[in-house]
């Protein structure tokens, strides 16, 4: 570790300690964690430079330690020194324990201005291997504590391209995790080159398939390379600056060269977090609604449970912040006079169906799919007023009035043709004209009659009803479809 604290309560950072002075305190047993508060030792030699450890491998509270490698002290300090100039208004703090999620940061910037203020971001430089699974613990403990978390890998270690003789095909990049988890599941991946802090910030790929040949000019079948675009996607530390967004707090780092692709790059993950926003958010609303409905169940019977789960999918988009926010009571509160007209209506109708009237008869059939999902809209409950039979008499009066007509005027028309066959009377009928033709297994003469509900005018129906009646007193009408 590159901090430590001394029984004084005076912070150390290894690199800028004083080698005597530390040492003294060290041998005299002062020198502690800051995270355990166990004694630890100060070390400086030409391998790892300096730095503090534990003695006798003394339990930590911190749960993830990566092992103190060079390469790892030296990236964390390239960081640090970076991070401080770079955000000179935050608080910057290396190895910072994170008590919620048992870990402890390389580094944890907390912002205290600018757009940021108040998030903190977590910065880890990845030397050591390092598995799919525990980055992915690692990431979600950070993310469950609200701390955004950057991922910087070591580039000699992490950043892998093809061996290939063939100088184009040495560009693609080999897979390797968990560089490609980190990849898909943020949008970036981030390499840092310890010796020249040069940055390399992954953001854009394309795949190509591409023919090798052996050294007889034997081809290859094609095979699946992966190239990064651009290629050129590399800058030095000190030029990165940062898009943050505060509703996800999500941030990427980015640079000049190659801000058009990463401003795309963030912008398509920031749709992404919205799209699993707003499906964690449906899925939720889904179990509120059934809440509501198993309350409807308990409080007031299943037959008006039944009304009010038709009203709130029939007005999903008027209802669905108050059915999200909204207890139970204070829903049926507000929606429970909706629920009870359209329980109404909804009884009406299926008097309707059994009824022996004609008017109530057309008035079910007229009261097709698209006028039942009408009568469920809070606009129609809020303004109707009268009976359904009311509403839709005055708004059907023509087909109404055609009905009638028919079944008064052609009644012996309607009587003969209820006669013959159905099948035979629907044949001849669509001959004359397929509309007055009812598909039904057995007519009645109110089935023939509704046909003409469609057309505009009496004589329309006087001119079909002539063809009617001189189709069907032909002499040449066969007795065996009677």
């Amino acid at each position: 570790m590159l901090r430590c604290i001394t029984n004084a309560q005076v912070q150390l950072y290894a690199p800028a300690c004083e080698e005597s002075s530390t040492r003294q305190l060290s041998r005299a047993n002062l020198l502690l964690c800051p995270n355990c508060l166990k004694e630890v030792t100060f070390s400086r030699g030409p391998k790892k430079g300096s730095y503090f450890s534990h003695r006798n491998n003394a339990d930590c509270v911190v749960t993830y330690y990566e092992r103190e490698t060079k390469q790892h002290l030296q990236g964390k300090d390239i960081l640090l020194n970076w991070l401080e100039k770079r955000f000179s208004d935050a608080t910057v703090e290396v190895e910072k324990h994170i008590p919620e999620t048992k870990q402890i940061a390389d580094i944890l910037v907390t912002h205290t201005s600018g757009p940021a203020k108040g998030s903190k971001w977590a910065f880890e430089f990845q030397h050591s291997p390092l598995s799919t699974k525990e980055w992915q613990q690692r990431h979600e403990l950070y993310q469950e504590a609200g701390i955004h978390d950057f991922w910087i890998f070591d580039t000699d270690i992490f950043l892998k391209h093809s061996r290939s003789k063939d100088p184009y095909i040495q560009k693609a990049r080999n897979k390797k995790d968990p560089v490609e988890t980190v990849f898909e599941t943020t949008g970036f991946c981030y390499f840092l080159k310890l010796d020249t802090s040069v940055i390399t910030i992954d953001f854009s790929f394309r795949y190509e398939d591409i023919r090798g040949e052996d050294k007889h000019g034997r081809r290859f079948p094609p095979q699946e390379y992966k190239f990064h675009d651009p290629y050129d996607h590399s800058c030095k530390l000190g030029k990165i600056k940062f898009k943050y967004n505060e509703e996800f707090n999500f941030a990427a780092m980015t640079y000049k060269e190659n801000s058009k692709g990463i401003n795309s790059r963030f912008e398509r993950q920031i749709r992404e977090f919205e799209t699993k926003k707003q499906q964690k958010w449906d899925e939720e609303l889904k179990v509120r609604a059934r809440k509501k409905k198993e309350y409807a169940d308990e409080y007031y019977g299943k037959d008006y449970s039944g009304y009010i789960w038709i009203f709130m999918k029939a007005n999903k988009e008027e209802v669905k912040h108050d059915v999200f926010d909204l207890s139970e009571e204070e829903f049926f509160s507000k929606y429970n006079k909706y629920a009870l007209k359209l329980q109404t209506f909804g009884e009406e109708i299926n008097n309707w169906e059994d009824s022996k009237d004609y008017i109530h008869l057309s008035l079910y059939r007229l009261c097709n799919e698209s006028e039942k999902e009408k009568i469920k809209k809070i606009s129609f409950l809020e303004q109707q007023n009268t009976s359904l039979e009311n509403y839709f008499t005055d708004k059907f009066s023509n087909e109404i009035e055609n009905i009638k007509y028919v079944l008064n005027k052609y009644d012996y028309i309607l009587e003969k043709l209820t006669s013959f066959k159905p099948k035979f009377a629907q044949d001849k009928l669509s001959d004359i004209n397929w509309r007055i033709a009812p598909y039904k297994d057995k007519p009645t003469k109110f089935d023939y009659a509704y046909q003409y509900h469609h057309m505009k005018t009496k004589d329309e129906v006087d001119d079909f009803m002539k063809e009617v009646e001189d189709a069907f007193t032909s002499p040449y009408i066969d007795i065996s479809e009677l």
